[in-house]
């Protein structure tokens, strides 16, 4: 069996346009890397580090007397509000919530914004762009694993099909085979690329901010995530959500390239069939926005997954066994489908 599945392997990684959309995904992350350290990284911690450590009313008024703008600012604003322009992630984070058009205190109080949650302060931009760029990341690793697995059964009906399934063991280990190879592909891909992201994030990053609560963040990232959680919980779910978004992408390609005819059909197919909720709004509060958020590209799309539930992300815990059996149910129908074919003749 292990020859097998080294043999399907082998398949797989030496087509051609496997090869081309593995070069394209490195490009890509590369190119997300890059994005990421050309912020002024060292002085946004800093200025993070002045603040660090629980939200309360009174650190607010510190910041607010800060972040006070200048008359000249303001002049320079021409009636915008401060909350809706950026000039650092802190001074975003505070005039976006806790401010008026002029800077000064709107009269809210840290519970009124943000509720019973306890709020540390700390360093989350660069955390919260590199979640960003990660779901960039996870679509392409989508596409990816489609483009990996649409070949392993519809490349072979060219005849190839009879010669496999009339050889020893043909109907059950060649097959088992195919399918084994290709999910260790894709979720191999995903766990390594992860390993290698989270370590340049780390070289960038350091551990300052992992602790820091996502809810205290600059305006740009107000509604991406609507749950209190640090930094490191949120990337922890992340990474879990897209091996699970993968692992069923996988299994449904798998299924679809077992019942088409052709290369280029199934892979069409599958993207249609597992790309499709991009291009639809719905609310996740919906039965049917819940069902989408849990198809592939919503586990990669992850921050309305996890805003369902009060005191714990119940569609995102779901998520993980629902994920696994979709993978694994379509996998198995996916190789009853192809050991079913009549050899050529019969």
């Amino acid at each position: 069996m292990r020859m097998l599945i080294r043999f399907e392997l082998r398949k797989i990684w030496t087509k051609r346009l496997a090869m081309a959309a593995m070069l394209m995904l490195f490009l890509l992350d590369g190119s997300i890397l890059l994005n990421l350290g050309e912020r002024d990284i060292k002085g946004e911690q800093q200025e993070a580090a002045r603040y660090a450590g629980e939200l309360d009313d009174e650190k607010v008024q510190r910041m607010l007397e800060d972040y006070l703008p200048t008359q000249e600012r303001l002049d320079m604003l021409r009636g915008i509000s401060v909350g809706d322009v950026t000039f650092s992630p802190m001074q975003s984070a505070v005039h976006s919530r806790f401010a008026d058009a002029q800077g000064r205190w709107n009269g809210k109080t840290v519970s009124q914004v943000f509720g019973t949650a306890r709020i540390e302060v700390g360093y989350n931009a660069g955390w919260l762009r590199f979640s960003r760029q990660m779901i960039k990341l996870g679509v392409a690793l989508l596409i990816a694993a489609m483009i990996l697995t649409a070949p392993v059964f519809a490349g072979e009906y060219d005849g190839m099909e009879s010669l496999i399934l009339s050889s020893r063991c043909g109907r059950t280990r060649c097959v088992l085979a195919k399918a084994s190879a290709a999910l260790m592909v894709t979720t191999g891909m995903t766990a390594a690329l992860l390993a290698v992201n989270a370590a340049a994030a780390l070289a960038l990053y350091g551990m300052q901010g992992l602790d820091a609560d996502v809810l205290f963040c600059p305006l740009e990232f107000e509604h991406y995530m609507k749950r209190s959680i640090s930094c490191a919980q949120m990337l922890s779910w992340q990474a879990g959500l897209m091996l699970c978004g993968v692992f069923a992408a996988t299994g449904v390609t798998l299924l679809v390239s077992a019942l088409s005819r052709n290369v280029v059909s199934a892979l069409v197919l599958s993207m249609l069939a597992l790309l499709f909720p991009v291009f639809l709004s719905c609310s996740v509060k919906t039965p049917a926005g819940q069902a989408l958020a849990l198809m592939p590209v919503g586990l990669i799309q992850f921050s309305e997954l996890m805003s369902v539930g009060n005191d714990t992300p119940i569609l995102a815990m779901a998520a993980v066994p629902i994920s696994a059996a979709v993978g694994a149910l379509a996998s198995c129908l996916g190789c009853r489908c192809f050991a079913k074919r009549q050899k050529c003749g019969a």
